[in-house]
């Protein structure tokens, strides 16, 4: 589960120059039009203004001006909150949206290699067709397991009726297809967890996955392990078992339950199981140890996927009291 944060700006702009008659066009027009037909300003629409923003047949090139070094000060999602003030008329206009500069949901997303794709995709969009954002991080990381691990996005896609092009927006709606087929109590969130048998001695075997995230990991054809440690007092401390899975599955990623800190967007241990409220996918390219954060707000802008440190291998998958489950293709 992952819950939306944004920041909130106030610019107030003012424009100078008055309308010659013989201007084509008003670049503030255009400025409103954009950004309040969806709501947002993506990567296309920006560009695009950008290009306007230079035509010499504006009646406003002064605030055209100011808008685009305004707005390109802003490399990361935001939410913002634009006064307008026409010195002509002296009226106000408020208008709202988002600003997105680094992806369009109708682009291929761009890679050379499954790394760089995974690393451009976020749960967060800006559709309005779904509403699961904040919470199918589940989802999102089972989709780049998915790819991880040699899966088809066309066949995948396929199978929930989403186009086949692995664009932006076909990964989201594949994201809120797939967290909606396997969140079967409704509630936000898919719940992860397993169980197990153990002998009076305080050794664990028989060690099965439960909750959600198995009718998740069928609807996307994989295969889930629990990685847990081998008795009841070291039940938390999984580093052999975790290094035995992915020897043993050359082919594999890992899901690890994780705290999201939802002011900052930092993820670090849980402190208990029910504390975490995020997920994260480990995997190894090139013989590096990486994870996938779905969580940060961008897409395209290749910064969702980071090798892993010794540090953040030991906090977050060896020695956690986070479920972390094995994933294969089923």
């Amino acid at each position: 589960m992952l819950k939306n944060y944004s920041f909130l700006f106030l610019f107030f702009l003012q424009t100078t120059l008055s309308l010659p008659a013989h201007a084509e066009f008003s670049f503030r027009e255009k400025f409103i039009e954009i950004s309040q037909k969806d709501g947002d300003i993506d990567k296309l629409d920006f560009k695009y203004l950008k290009k306007i923003a230079n035509y010499d047949t504006l009646s406003d090139p002064e605030f055209a001006k100011d808008t685009i070094r305004n707005l390109s000060k802003y490399k990361k999602r935001i939410k913002l909150e634009y006064t307008l003030f026409n010195p002509n008329n002296h009226q106000q206009q408020i208008i709202y949206f988002t600003l997105t500069r680094t992806y369009s949901e109708f682009e291929k997303i761009a890679g050379r290699n499954v790394k760089e794709i995974i690393s451009n995709i976020s749960q967060r969009d800006n559709l309005k067709e779904t509403i699961g954002d904040s919470d199918r991080c589940a989802s999102a990381s089972m989709i780049n397991s998915y790819l991880l691990l040699g899966g088809s996005f066309s066949n995948l896609a396929k199978k929930f009726n989403i186009g086949s092009e692995l664009t932006y927006k076909n990964v989201h709606l594949l994201q809120e297809k797939l967290y909606n087929y396997g969140n079967l109590d409704k509630s936000p969130g898919i719940y992860s967890g397993y169980k197990y048998s153990s002998y009076s001695d305080g050794n664990i075997f028989n060690i099965r996955p439960s909750g959600e995230i198995t009718t998740l990991a069928q609807g996307a054809g994989i295969k889930v392990t629990p990685i847990i440690g081998n008795t009841l007092q070291n039940i938390n401390s999984r580093k052999n078992q975790v290094l035995a899975f992915l020897k043993n599955n050359p082919i594999s990623t890992i899901q690890s339950g994780v705290y999201l800190d939802l002011q900052t967007g930092d993820i670090s241990k849980p402190r208990s199981e029910s504390e975490q409220n995020h997920v994260i996918t480990i995997f190894k390219y090139n013989n590096d140890i990486y994870f996938s954060d779905s969580g940060n707000v961008d897409n395209g802008d290749f910064n969702n996927a980071k090798k892993m440190s010794n540090y953040e291998l030991n906090e977050l998958v060896y020695k956690t009291p986070g479920i972390v489950m094995g994933l294969t293709r089923g």
